[in-house]
C-alpha cells in the first residue's frame, strides 16, 4: 500500500493508489483515500475525507466533509453540510443542502434537497424537483411533475400523477389522490379527501369532505357537502 504523509502536497500526483494524508491533497486519479483539509482529484475512486472534497470529473466512492463537490456525477455517497453533483447522483446525498443538477438516482436526505429529476426519495425540510418519480417527504414538497408521492405540510405540483398527502395539497392537474385538510386542483381525475376540496370545471372523480367546491358548476351545485361525484363530462 502506498502511504503518503505530507503537510502540503505541493506537486499534483498522477495517481494515488493508497492513502494520502496532508492539509492539501491534489491527484489526477485517486484509487485510495485522501484525508486532509482540502482534497482534490480529477477522478476519485475511493474516499475523500476533509473540509472540502472535490472531484473535477466523477466521484466513485465516498466524499465526507463540510463541502463535497463532484463536477460530473457522484457514484456513491456524499455526506456533509453541502453536497453537490453537477450532473447526476447515483447513491446518497446526506447533509444540510443536497443538490443534483441533473438526476438523483438514490436518496437525498437533508434540510434542503434539490434535483432536476428525482427518481427515488427526497427527505427533508424542503424538497424541490422539476420531475419527481419517487417520494418527496418533508414540510414543503414542490415538483413541476410528480409521478409518485408527496407527503408533507404543503405539497405542490403542476402535474400530480400519484398521491399528495398533507395539510395543503395543490396541483394544476391531479390524476390520483389528494388527501389533506385543503385540496386544490384545476383539473382532477381521481380522488380528493379532506376538510375542503376545490376543483375547476374539468373534474372527474370523487370528492369527500365537509365542503366540496366545484367552480365550474352552476350556482346551485357550486358547493356540495359530504360526497360529490362526477363520472363524465357535461
Amino acid at each position: 500500500m502506498d502511504i503518503t504523509l505530507k503537510l502540503i502536497q505541493r506537486e499534483k500526483k498522477a495517481k494515488n493508489t493508497g492513502l494520502e494524508v496532508a492539509l492539501i491533497n491534489r491527484t489526477d486519479e485517486s484509487r485510495g483515500a485522501q484525508v486532509g483539509l482540502f482534497n482534490v482529484a480529477d477522478e476519485s475512486r475511493g474516499a475523500q475525507v476533509g473540509l472540502f472534497n472535490g472531484a473535477n470529473e466523477s466521484s466513485y466512492g465516498a466524499q465526507v466533509g463540510l463541502v463535497n463537490v463532484a463536477d460530473e456525477s457522484s457514484y456513491g455517497a456524499q455526506v456533509g453540510l453541502v453536497n453537490v453533483a453537477d450532473e447526476s447522483s447515483y447513491g446518497a446525498q446526506v447533509g444540510l443542502f443536497n443538490i443534483a443538477n441533473e438526476s438523483s438516482y438514490g436518496a437525498q436526505v437533508g434540510l434542503f434537497n434539490v434535483a432536476d429529476e428525482s427518481r427515488e426519495a427526497q427527505v427533508g425540510l424542503v424538497n424541490i424537483a422539476n420531475e419527481s418519480r419517487g417520494a418527496q417527504v418533508g414540510l414543503f414538497n414542490v415538483a413541476d411533475e410528480s409521478r409518485g408521492a408527496q407527503v408533507g405540510l404543503f405539497n405542490g405540483a403542476n402535474e400530480s400523477r400519484g398521491a399528495q398527502v398533507g395539510l395543503f395539497n395543490v396541483a394544476n392537474e391531479s390524476r390520483g389522490a389528494q388527501v389533506g385538510l385543503f385540496n386544490v386542483a384545476k383539473t382532477m381525475r381521481g380522488l380528493q379527501g379532506g376538510l375542503v376540496n376545490i376543483v375547476g370545471n374539468d373534474a372527474l372523480g370523487v370528492q369527500v369532505g365537509v365542503l366540496n367546491i366545484r367552480t365550474g358548476n352552476p350556482w346551485y351545485s357550486y358547493v356540495i357537502p359530504g360526497i360529490a361525484i362526477r363520472t363524465k363530462k357535461k
